[in-house]
Order: C-alpha cells, then sequence, then structure tokens
C-alpha cells in the first residue's frame, strides 16, 4: 500500500513536471515569434532611417545649391544692375525664387531631422523589446531545462523503488 500510494505520488509529480515542461516550450515559442516580429520591425525602421538619412542627404544638397546659386546670381546682378535696370529686376526676381527654394530645401532638411529622430527613438523602443523578448525566451529554456531534470531525476527514484 505504501509503494502504492509512493508510486501514486510520483506518477502526479511527473504529470506536474511534463506539464511544466510543455509550458516552458509554449513560452519559449511564443518568445520566438515575438523576437521574429521585432527583428522584422527592427528592419523596417532601419530602412525608413536609411530613406529619412537619403532626403536629409539631398535636401542639404540642394540647400547648398540653391545658396550658392543665389550668391552667383547676387554677383551677377550687381555688374547687370550698372548697365540695364530691367535685366536686373529680372534677377532680383530670379533671387526670390531661389531664396524660396532655399527655405523650402530647410523647411525639408528640419523635417528629415525629425523624422530621422522620431525613427532613432522608435528603433530603441524596439531593441529594448528585442532585449525583453530574448529575457524571456532564456528564462523560458531554464524552466524547460530545470523541468527535464526534475522529470529524469523520478524516474530515477522511481526505477530504484521499483528495483
Amino acid at each position: 500500500e505504501r509503494i502504492r500510494k509512493q508510486a501514486e505520488a510520483k506518477k502526479e509529480e511527473m504529470e506536474r513536471q511534463r506539464h511544466a515542461a510543455e509550458l516552458a516550450e509554449s513560452i519559449r515559442k511564443a518568445a520566438e515569434i515575438e523576437q521574429k516580429r521585432a527583428s522584422e520591425e527592427a528592419a523596417r525602421i532601419k530602412r525608413e532611417e536609411e530613406e529619412v538619412e537619403r532626403i536629409h542627404k539631398a535636401a542639404e544638397e540642394e540647400q547648398k545649391r540653391a545658396a550658392e546659386e543665389a550668391a552667383r546670381i547676387r554677383h551677377e546682378e550687381e555688374e547687370e544692375a550698372e548697365r540695364i535696370r530691367k535685366q536686373a529686376e529680372a534677377k532680383k526676381e530670379e533671387m526670390e525664387r531661389q531664396r524660396h527654394a532655399a527655405e523650402l530645401a530647410e523647411s525639408i532638411r528640419k523635417a528629415a531631422e525629425i523624422e530621422q529622430k522620431r525613427a532613432s527613438e522608435e528603433a530603441a523602443r524596439i531593441k529594448r523589446e528585442e532585449e525583453e523578448v530574448e529575457r524571456i525566451h532564456k528564462a523560458a529554456e531554464e524552466e524547460q531545462k530545470r523541468a527535464a531534470e526534475e522529470a529524469a531525476r523520478i524516474r530515477h527514484e522511481e526505477e530504484e523503488e521499483a528495483e
């Protein structure tokens, strides 16, 4: 009777250990799925950051070009103003267009900086999520390992008891 009860208790303990191992495996699989999702999100953010950087560089180039163009036009205007007032007026209008283009380029550059900052913050948040998923994943593997060792120990004890 005592051995029968002991065997029954061992059987229940093994069932609990099996359940714990299944739970740990389920957690590990969920952690893997979440880690994959976080990695895909991080890749998307990286692509967005690269696009923002490209826009940022293009805006800077446009701003530089517009500034150089405005400087060139100013020089021409000074020379032309002495000879032909009408031609100088046309150049003045061109400068206004260039100034507007430079303001637009500056506005685009500022917007690109803001978007780059947002994308960097989002990437940092994704990185934190990935680290949390990795921590959960490791904890699940440890629990699964512990459960498997406990089940092996119980089996061993049962076999000794049965002997």
